[in-house]
């Protein structure tokens, strides 16, 4: 890596001390080193507050100077006037990173900009690697480190993080993880004084718990060292991003938060092009593809097979592959009188493979298996129970016709036949190496389903357009190689 500054104290810390640690309830310096002492991190924790002499049992020091210890990271929320004096003190100290989460510098007047200008030129003489100021903090799940101002603990897993708005970041990981997406480690990168989006993106594309990596981002400061980190990373790993400030309105909103220069949209779209990076034109669309990289194998073609039980949901599935530029191939003759060995007689005898309600749930996977077998297919669709079962129960329970016992009864059988389509379909991409997706709107099959590497969506749009976007990734990446 080219980086000036030395990010592994900043993710792999074995000392943090919180500057304006408190356990007053509802204050940030709370919030903070609740999640480092409650959260379980694997290192020292040292709260710094000259107002109090233990917080959470633990002693407290005045000052980050009387610390005993080595610091190898500092988190900062002190208000704004108190930044600049406090991260000389860091600098006496020499710690060798520091988190600034205060707001109230260069997105707020000149006097804020340079205050943010002092910091900047401390970090830059001392080698501080430095995050903010403005910024909600970060995680690295494979060591419990949680420095967020906010009280979230996503899942562990392999999608990395930067987002240029705390907010937008914590609730993107959160609907990643709702659909099955882990965290290896998330930066909020606020103002981006000293460290930039461009610095993490590079520390990402060279660490191993990360296998696909994903970014909000408002603009970009250093556009030469943006086009050389993204053309690395993309070798290595996915990139998918959403670029917001793409009309003057959102420009102007993103300024006046994080002081920061959008950029011409066009501009940007072009260079993700040219670089391979996975842009999307909403949040959806970012959770969807991150998720799909995350858990998904790549396809190796445009092939898709479809199996359903409902006709309808068959047809939409083809729709939307075609759509997207995706092939649903016709099935050889060989493969239909195979498939109707176990099949209804009255199933669609082609592609998409209607089962109509066939309550042999085996067949199901089995079809699929088929397919992958005799090469016939890239990629499989398989639709069982597209609805929510709990809704579904819960109207039956409304009508008041039906006994409890019923009613539990009938919700376990479909749990049960639930858990078996996931089994089988995880079994599919273990056996294959190829992506298998399913459709769902329940909540525990996506669960299940994901569980076993295999990405579930509400919608047959949302598979198509992330199977499209994994395939235009590896198309792009095999020709450069």
């Amino acid at each position: 890596m080219n980086s000036d500054y030395d990010l592994k104290p900043l993710f792999e810390p074995r000392t943090v001390a919180v500057i304006g640690a408190t356990d007053v309830p509802r204050k940030i310096g709370n919030a903070v080193i609740s999640n480092l002492i409650f959260g379980g991190f694997k290192g020292e924790v040292f709260p710094v507050n000259p107002s109090m002499e233990k917080v959470h049992g633990k002693q407290t020091y005045p000052k980050i100077t009387d610390v005993p210890k080595e610091v190898d990271l500092a988190v900062i929320v002190v208000p704004a006037k108190y930044v600049p004096q406090v991260f000389r003190d860091c600098a006496e100290k020499k710690v060798k990173a520091c988190i600034i989460i205060t707001a109230g510098f260069s997105e707020v007047d000149e006097q804020g900009k340079q205050m943010q200008e002092e910091i900047a030129k401390i970090a830059e003489e001392n080698k501080i690697a430095t995050v903010g100021p403005n910024c909600m903090g970060h995680i690295n799940n494979s060591l419990s480190l949680n420095t967020l101002m906010a009280t979230s603990f996503p899942p562990g897993g392999n999608i990395s993080m930067v987002s240029q708005s705390g907010t937008v970041g914590l609730v993107l990981m959160g609907e990643m993880a709702r659909m099955g997406g882990g965290i290896s480690k998330f930066i909020s990168s606020g103002n981006e004084a000293v460290l930039r989006l461009e610095d993490f993106l590079e520390y990402f594309a060279y660490d191993t718990d990360t296998k696909v990596v994903a970014a909000f981002v408002e603009g970009v400061r250093n556009a030469e060292k943006f086009l050389r980190v993204t053309k690395e990373l993309t070798k290595r790993k996915p990139f998918i991003v959403i670029k917001a400030g793409r009309t003057s309105a959102g420009a102007n909103a993103a300024h006046s938060h994080t002081a920061s220069i959008a950029g011409a949209t066009q501009i940007f779209n072009a260079v993700a092009k040219q670089n391979n990076i996975i842009t999307c034109e909403g949040t959806e669309d970012l959770i969807d593809y991150t998720v799909a990289f995350s858990m998904g194998v790549l396809p190796q073609g445009r092939r898709v097979g479809i199996i359903t039980p409902g006709g309808g949901w068959g047809v939409l599935a083809a729709d939307a592959c075609e759509e997207f530029g995706l092939e649903v191939p016709k099935l050889s003759q060989s493969i239909i009188d195979k498939i109707s060995e176990r099949a209804p007689p009255y199933w669609s005898h082609g592609n998409p493979i209607d089962l109509a309600a066939t309550r042999n749930v085996d067949t199901l996977a089995w079809s699929g298996d088929v397919l992958f077998e005799n090469n016939a297919v890239d990629s499989l669709i398989i639709q069982f129970f597209a609805g929510d079962l709990s809704v579904m129960v819960k109207n039956w329970r409304d009508r008041g016709n039906l006994s409890e016992e019923y009613l539990n009864m009938m919700e376990q059988i479909y749990r049960q036949i639930m858990e078996k389509i996931a089994i089988d379909s995880g079994k599919l991409v273990e056996k294959y190496k190829r992506p298998v997706f399913g459709i769902t709107r329940d909540t525990e099959f996506t669960q299940m389903l994901v569980s076993r590497g295999v990405p579930a969506y509400a919608d047959p749009r949302k598979v198509a357009k992330s199977l499209i976007k994994m395939l235009e990734y590896k198309e792009h990446r095999d020709k450069e190689k």
